[in-house]
């Protein structure tokens, strides 16, 4: 347990570590260019990362979904057959903490999006 909470602690702190540097890079630009292109190139990069951490929770979905389906056909198969719970459980977690890390990462690129476009409207 206290692993599970110092990984996300460690994730939180370099999530917004990741935004004071942006918050820093915003504030020591000072023409307006500048601040256009970086803004534009942000949204860019926010919207690339928000399609990354949309593809890894379709996969890891569609995972759990395969392995549902493939326990079912080894049921038919095999009458005499069981799933292991604790090898099940172990993955669930992992999942679990894979899925929370998710969906703090959009948080933060949702923050990350939000500071780009005030800083690209302000500067327009």
């Amino acid at each position: 347990m206290r692993k599970t909470v110092l990984s996300y602690g460690w994730y939180v702190a370099t999530r917004l570590f990741y935004l004071a540097v942006i918050y820093y890079v915003f504030d020591h630009l000072y023409e307006r260019f500048e601040k256009i292109v970086v803004a534009i190139l942000g949204i860019l990069y926010v919207s690339q990362r928000t399609i990354a951490v949309s593809q890894g929770d379709l996969f890891t979905r569609v995972g759990i979904e395969l392995d549902n389906i493939q326990e079912k056909v080894k049921e038919i198969a095999e009458p005499g057959y069981y799933r292991r719970t604790a090898e099940t459980s172990e993955i669930m977690k992992m999942v679990s903490t894979q899925q929370t890390k998710l969906a703090v990462e959009s948080v933060f690129l949702g923050i990350v999006s939000l500071l780009c476009l005030y800083e690209l409207f302000v500067a327009i």
